[in-house]
């Protein structure tokens, strides 16, 4: 607490005793308040008033005054005790009110982390074929969305290979459903594990065909990608005594490629390219890549 407060109020008390000048009194009241939010002990200030008093007692005029200030002082006093635990009550409160506002904020961020990873998983199981567990046709189209642009924008092809199980309703017939399932597992998984650069893509488009989207890539390079899925087809010797290609699972493939995609040209002319592609593989026998 700086001294020169407590000088103040010395002084203006002083002036107030022996002149009775209220305007004293006021400066005595807005002083006091600001060295109560000064932190000032109000044990000080009640000592400043009784060394004033004692001091001044000695003049016979100013018994009175100091009379009436004594009672006058007490009431100030009081004021401002109760003033300051009001002050104190209401720094309490305030503290009180901030913990809870802590508590509520971080209660609400953590729900809005929670309800972010639903969504997120929600997102996820929206674009994700529920039996093969890789990217669904719909999941496929939003992100060829975005790659078809960025083609466009940075003037890179791009392939897309269609892909169809050969002969897989008889393999349902001869085996069962369970059976099926288990192979559109196995196939859609050996797809995955080819499409691994940044941008690539496996997707079950529908039944037992298949997508698969390869950025920057030319044709002979998707050609080589759709030679290398048809042999790791017939490697997983999946048994099926019905086809009349093989006594295993076989593929067909059809490749479109566009080595210069721009905005003018329909993204899904690509897609209908590659389709057109499979039928030809297919009417040539099956298990074999048309480009």
């Amino acid at each position: 607490m700086d001294n020169g407060y407590l000088e103040q109020y010395t002084c203006i008390l002083k002036q107030y005793i022996l002149t009775q000048d209220e305007s004293y009194l006021l400066q005595l009241s807005d002083l006091g308040m600001q060295m109560v939010h000064q932190e000032c002990p109000l044990a000080a200030i009640a000592d400043i008033q009784q060394s004033t008093m004692n001091e001044l007692s000695k003049n016979k005029q100013a018994e009175v005054i100091i009379s009436i200030f004594s009672r006058a002082s007490e009431v100030l006093a009081t004021l401002l005790i109760t003033y300051e635990i009001g002050l104190i009550q209401l720094t309490e409160s305030k503290l009180r009110l901030e913990v809870i506002v802590k508590k509520k904020t971080a209660e609400l961020e953590l729900k809005n982390l929670k309800l972010e990873a639903l969504n997120g998983k929600l997102e996820t199981l929206s674009i994700t074929d529920t039996l093969t567990h890789i990217t669904n046709r719909r999941g496929f189209f939003s992100a060829y969305t975005r790659e078809w642009k960025r083609a466009v924008r940075e003037k890179n092809a791009i392939s897309i290979i269609m892909a169809d199980i050969d002969y897989f309703k008889q393999f349902n017939d001869t085996y069962g459903h369970v059976c099926g399932d288990h192979c559109l597992k196995r196939i859609a998984q050996e797809l995955s594990n080819i499409a691994l650069r940044p941008g690539d893509m496996a997707a079950r488009y529908g039944g037992e065909e298949f997508i698969l989207m390869l950025p920057n890539t030319d044709k002979e390079a998707a050609l080589k990608v759709a030679n290398h899925i048809l042999t790791r087809v017939h490697t997983l010797k999946i048994e099926h005594l019905n086809s009349q290609v093989d006594s295993y699972v076989t593929i067909s493939l059809g490749i479109a490629t566009v080595t210069a995609p721009h905005f003018d040209l329909d993204y899904n002319q690509l897609i209908k390219s590659a389709d057109q592609s499979l039928y030809i593989a297919k009417n040539n026998g099956r298990n074999r890549v048309h480009s």
